[in-house]
């Protein structure tokens, strides 16, 4: 009776292993290979961004009025030497004036190398116009060629890569009433009002392709 029982318990214990074995074969067979692992799963690609609309940006230009005159833009003395009005494009997302100025002071004299820095909302607020002390001292500009232009040329720098993104309509609403002032107060013509790109020599994408300098020169004319 001995023998035979344990043979019986020794067979259940066969059954059974045999049981689990097949029960781990099905799991491994249909179940996910994911749910082994205990890595993150791989990060989904962003879709990226469509690029901005020309045509959009056009009509917010024409339609966005000029802020009014901000008495901090008034020096204590203002030359009559200013001939040209030359706009540029930080080519970075954000930016203040601090930071642009530490930059430049490695590379020129007098840091800053524009009169005027109009932020984004990312380090300078959105629509805010930083005046530079080359224009409260009425310094040479050192943006150009830093020679006869420098001298003739005020700088205003937008913060933002206008070759990627559109200017914000606070931009280019203070960017208009700044240049009215200017307009008002020196004899700059129109057509001494340009981007970076487009005065002579250089060889630079700045302001960038979605900052239209023309459009905003003729609204500028009719008196938008």
């Amino acid at each position: 009776m001995r023998n035979e029982t344990s043979w019986t318990l020794f067979d259940t214990f066969l059954m059974l292993m045999a049981i689990a074995a097949f029960g781990w074969g099905c799991f491994v067979l249909f179940v996910p290979e994911s749910m082994f692992s205990h890595s993150s799963p791989a990060p989904r690609l962003q879709a990226t961004q469509p690029p901005p609309d020309l045509a959009a940006i056009k009509e917010m230009v024409v339609a966005t009025p000029a802020i009014a005159p901000q008495p901090s833009w008034t020096p204590l003395r203002l030359s009559s030497r200013w001939k040209w009005i030359v706009i540029h494009h930080s080519a970075t997302f954000g930016g203040t004036p601090e930071s642009i100025d530490k930059y430049h002071s490695t590379r020129m004299e007098n840091g800053l190398a524009y009169h005027f820095i109009i932020g984004n909302g990312n380090g300078l607020p959105d629509g805010v116009v930083a005046v530079g002390r080359r224009w409260t001292e009425q310094l040479d500009g050192g943006h150009i060629d830093g020679g006869k232009i420098d001298h003739e040329a005020i700088g205003i720098c937008l913060i933002g890569n206008f070759e990627e993104a559109a200017p914000t309509q606070m931009q280019i609403a203070s960017l208009k009433g700044l240049i009215v002032f200017l307009q008002d107060h020196l004899s700059i013509k129109p057509g001494l009002i340009r981007g970076h790109r487009q005065m002579e020599n250089e060889a630079t994408l700045c302001p960038g392709r979605f900052l239209p300098i023309d459009v905003l020169v003729k609204t500028l004319r009719s008196g938008s």
